[in-house]
């Protein structure tokens, strides 16, 4: 340090001495300081008043502070230390680019269900409409039934039906019908039972279809498989096949039994799987 200089800071020194004699800090102006340290580090501590002083600060872009660029750190308008994330591990569930693209995916799907049950309800309420209206339709020929039917109960209606009366209660007759007793007998003649008979039809070779019996008139027949059967017996006409693969007809088990409303029991032939199995039947004539 120049003699000069030396004597600066010395009369700086005493002056400050004497002037901050009853504080504990020493208040020391120096224009130009040297310092020479014998040790590895030299370390200055400095205490700063924000409304007096300031100090520059500098960052490195090398945490060693050699080899790369210092750089004064940035504050915006209110003080703020700005500072770059470089890199950020999210955290377990965060919401990720993959995330929102499959959800977004899934919100498209759910759009998509959405849009084909309103399609279908729109399809669902046209059908609903034209129940309603075929509803509507029924409900008018049933009206017109209920106000062209004439109602006969025997020993109430006695009197001379007309034409146009026996057609609103749907009677199968033409002409005047004179009593109650005229309809009645109209109707069932066709249909009354008056007599009943009974037979069996064994199937002597399996696979020959058989007729139950000669001609004889009937109008219903019961035929029923004998209970100690042990194959199959096929009923029905004159093609009749008991044969599986090529059955034909109707087919019953041991026990099994089936009806025919028909005019002739040789209209009715049998076919079974078992030589000498057969069945027994009952007709109404």
């Amino acid at each position: 340090m120049a003699d000069n200089a030396l004597h600066k800071f010395k009369t700086q020194e005493l002056l400050h001495k004497v002037l901050n004699s009853g504080e504990d800090a020493l208040k020391v102006d120096i224009d130009n300081v040297t310092l020479t340290t014998e040790g590895a580090d030299v370390n200055i501590e400095v205490h700063s008043d924000k409304a007096e002083d300031s100090i520059m600060m500098w960052t490195h872009t090398v945490k060693t502070g050699t080899g790369g660029t210092s750089y004064v750190p940035l504050v915006d308008a209110d003080g703020h230390l700005q500072v770059d994330s470089l890199s950020s591990a999210l955290p377990s569930g965060a919401a990720t680019e993959a995330k929102q693209d499959d959800i977004e995916s899934s919100l498209t799907d759910i759009e998509s269900d959405i849009e084909a049950t309103n399609t279908a309800l729109g399809t669902i309420e046209t059908d609903i409409e034209a129940v309603n209206t075929d509803t509507t339709s029924i409900d008018g020929k049933i009206t017109a039934c209920n106000t062209g039917a004439v109602v006969i109960s025997s020993g109430v209606q006695t009197d001379a039906l007309t034409d146009t009366q026996l057609r609103a209660t749907a009677v199968p007759i033409s002409g005047t019908v004179t009593a109650v007793t005229d309809i009645t007998n109209a109707v069932t003649t066709d249909h009354n039972i008056t007599g009943i008979g009974d037979g069996r039809e064994v199937v002597a070779a399996a696979g020959t279809a058989n007729v139950i019996a000669v001609s004889t008139a009937c109008k219903k027949v019961d035929i029923t498989a004998e209970t100690d059967n042990t194959g199959v017996i096929t009923v029905g006409g004159s093609t009749t096949v008991a044969a599986l693969g090529t059955r034909q007809g109707i087919p019953l088990n041991a026990g099994d039994s089936y009806s025919f409303e028909i005019d002739d029991l040789n209209d009715v032939y049998i076919d079974a799987t078992v030589s000498g199995e057969g069945v027994s039947f009952t007709y109404f004539t």
